[in-house]
């Protein structure tokens, strides 16, 4: 097999776009699609990709593919037992096992990544808790984002107060906007499924 040893492969006229081959990273086109091999991420329109696919251009995503699926966290435990969320690990958390008390999550990134790390102002992101019921299940008590207590405007107007059943499920959603470095506007609803 040949070997070809260039830093840069450009068009013979030596204008246009280029493909660098510097520090086993791979850059397409000023960081329309860069790939860092060191981190194992690809960014379009980023050159310091933070995610597997981080994607920071503009006009949005095509995805012409069905279904589309996302992971879920299942959790063989109680939902008060849990008081961090990891939203690294997923964005939808469900707990198997009946709740015994009320409960106040902590939402981050993970053990070492603060949600305001990954979460740029601007941008909002999505968490949905389903609760398992039983006799003396509680309720969501309050919410955290990376151990600062939020205020959540709740729909309808009103925080939950009880579990909704001592069957099923409890289905909470907390939708969450940063609007500066460590400040958030949090949304919460709430839905039982007996």
């Amino acid at each position: 097999m040949s070997q070809i040893n260039v830093d840069t492969i450009r068009n013979s006229s030596g204008t246009g776009g280029e493909l660098s081959l510097t520090g086993g990273d791979f850059s397409f086109d000023s960081n329309t699609l860069f790939i860092d091999s060191s981190a194992d991420r690809v960014g379009v329109g980023t050159g310091t990709p933070g995610a597997p696919l981080d994607v920071r251009a503009s006009g949005g995503v095509m995805l012409m593919s069905a279904p589309l699926m996302e992971g879920i966290n299942i959790v063989a435990g109680e939902v008060n037992a849990t008081t961090n969320l990891d939203l690294l690990t997923s964005s939808v958390h469900l707990f198997t096992t009946a709740s015994t008390a009320n409960w106040t999550h902590n939402l981050r990134g993970d053990a070492s990544t603060a949600l305001n790390a990954i979460l740029e102002v601007g941008q909002v992101c999505v968490v949905t808790v389903i609760a398992a019921l039983g006799g003396s299940s509680g309720f969501t008590a309050g919410l955290s984002v990376d151990g600062a207590s939020q205020t959540v405007v709740w729909a309808g107007g009103e925080a939950p107060t009880a579990a909704s059943d001592t069957t099923g499920y409890d289905l909470y959603q907390f939708t969450v906007i940063k609007t500066g470095n460590g400040t958030y506007n949090v949304f919460g609803s709430t839905v039982g499924y007996q």
